[in-house]
């Protein structure tokens, strides 16, 4: 509109009034789930969402869809091998819901911390952060032979879902990343690329609220998280990993 009026030779006068405050941080929490696997239940896939959201809207396609789609993609899982529909499986599957995205990802860098002694049995690390539109595609970020392994189960398993299409070298996001640069293979839930202009609409702003969220694309996003997780979980290798330790702080 702005731009209409400035080709019409019209003077724009724009008074902006900030009401934003960045007070002092207070305690918050990761939140952490986990079905514990039946041969080596140190060895975890990883899938989740952040738990924050930005201070207008309620926060329900970013990221409300995408943590809810882990947790419940983890309770579908949970209630498929209870009800003996699928095995138990060798490893454990782990959802996390991480805090302090939106600012400065401390609920990311405390999980690294907190479990940084796992992290060589960490299978792999997945998130969801771009709405849950109509899932497509996983981004991941691994060895060659993990690609291998990953592009198999995309063409062969999720390609029926419409999430067969494997993005290389985008596995990495906001929650997941540091355990990616380490090394740890990580995968990142990927929508169409109408749908990623349309997450935009509501991107931190008070249009970001449940009436829009994309029901099918919640269902295919939890689809396509519980299949793959399962099968991470559950095939007799695993994912090979490049996985490198920080190296120790130097002593004074």
């Amino acid at each position: 509109m702005m731009w209409r009026m400035q080709q019409r030779g019209q003077r724009i006068v724009v008074s902006l009034t900030m009401n934003a405050l960045n007070p002092a941080p207070v305690s918050s929490y990761n939140v952490l789930a986990q079905l514990d696997g039946c041969v080596t239940p140190k060895e975890v896939v990883v899938l989740g969402g952040h738990s924050d959201s930005w201070d207008v809207g309620q926060g329900a396609i970013d990221d409300g869809g995408g943590f809810f789609s882990a947790w419940q993609a983890v309770a579908t899982i949970k209630a498929l091998v209870q009800a003996r529909v699928l095995p138990c499986p060798r490893r454990s599957v782990r959802v996390v819901l991480w805090v302090d995205e939106e600012m400065s990802q401390r609920g990311a860098q405390t999980y690294l911390q907190q479990h940084l002694a796992e992290l060589p049995d960490h299978i792999i690390a997945m998130e969801s952060d771009i709405g849950n539109f109509i899932p497509y595609a996983f981004g991941f970020s691994g060895l060659p032979s993990a690609v291998s392994i990953m592009q198999q189960i995309s063409s062969v398993l999720l390609s029926t879902l419409g999430t067969g299409t494997l993005n290389v070298g985008a596995g990495a996001d906001a929650d997941n990343g540091p355990m990616c640069a380490l090394g740890v293979p990580c995968a990142a839930l990927q929508n169409q690329g109408n749908d990623t202009l349309a997450y935009f609409w509501y991107h931190h702003t008070n249009a970001d609220n449940i009436v829009h969220m994309n029901q099918q694309g919640m269902r295919n996003s939890v689809a396509a998280f519980a299949t793959l997780a399962y099968v991470l979980a559950d095939m007799p290798q695993r994912l090979p990993t490049n996985y490198t330790a920080p190296p120790s702080p130097s002593s004074s």
